[in-house]
């Protein structure tokens, strides 16, 4: 058996284990192992949770809340009920909401939306999203459903009364927290409709205007980017249009507005919200 020569003038190294999702390299110097970090990136994404794993900080940071347009739709015939058929052309994912923002008008006052159903699904108005010019009649609202699939089908309006035309438009909405706005919804009549926004962190503004007496008009925002202004094309029957504003940080006093480019009541009316 060779001998063993044990030196006591020299300390013993000392063996810890590298911390989780790093390594060593060949100085010995500490760096992330990427095997651990992908591995942890697919077990988030399993897991449901949004957002990129970061192996410095050990956790998923939460993504914004993006709306996006898709489509819209409109029926100028008298009824209390009215059908649109959709195509939206986003991919449906996990956790997507449908945000529908819907719009009626006619000749008599105080007239709302009963219920919306999209693609079979029961939507849900959204809290304090209403807005009425009881004088002629116009009325816009949002209503919201969550679907995980489903891109193609019907969306149904019921009204309390018989209304002259409708229209909609739906915007697919990504990491939202909730339905309910984070501030309370503001309501106008006025020309400009114009409202206060307190836009959260990586939250997002909407508006919704509605504007008749003429054919054809046209919106300018302000605050707020446009989506969609959408032409109900019969005389004097007007427009709807909608704009929206997303931000990564604390907007606490946006001031947005729309202004038409006619002056005469016609229904007017407009809703803007905030969400996160």
């Amino acid at each position: 058996m060779g001998l063993i020569v044990i030196d006591l003038h020299k300390a013993p190294a000392i063996i810890r284990p590298a911390p989780e999702g790093y390594t060593c390299n060949a100085a010995g110097m500490l760096i992330p192992d990427w095997k651990s970090v992908r591995s942890e990136i697919k077990k988030t994404r399993r897991s449901g949770l949004p957002g990129m794993f970061n192996p410095m900080l050990g956790f998923a940071a939460e993504p914004a809340a993006v709306p996006t347009y898709q489509d819209a739709h409109f029926d100028n015939g008298n009824s209390t009920s009215f059908s649109f058929t959709f195509t939206l052309p986003t991919p449906a994912f996990a956790g997507r909401w449908l945000l529908v923002a819907v719009h009626g008008y006619g000749t008599s006052s105080n007239r709302t939306v009963s219920s919306v159903t999209v693609f079979g699904n029961s939507a849900t108005m959204v809290p304090g999203c209403r807005a009425q010019n009881t004088t002629t009649s116009g009325v816009v609202e949002f209503w919201a459903v969550q679907l995980d699939s489903g891109n193609t089908g019907t969306v149904a309006v019921t009204f309390s009364a018989s209304m002259s035309g409708a229209s909609v438009q739906i915007f697919s909405v990504e990491n939202l927290r909730s339905i309910t706005p984070t501030s309370t919804p503001a309501g106008s009549t006025a020309a400009p409709a114009v409202a206060t926004l307190n836009i959260p962190a990586k939250g997002f503004g909407i508006g919704l205007a509605y504007s008749g007496g003429v054919t054809a008009p046209t919106a300018t925002w302000s605050g707020l980017a446009l989506a969609f202004t959408q032409s109900l094309v019969s005389s004097s029957v007007g427009s709807t249009s909608t704009a929206v504003a997303t931000s990564d940080s604390n907007i606490p006093s946006l001031s947005a507005s729309c202004t038409w480019s006619n002056t005469t009541s016609g229904g007017r009316c407009a809703v803007f919200a905030t969400f996160r």
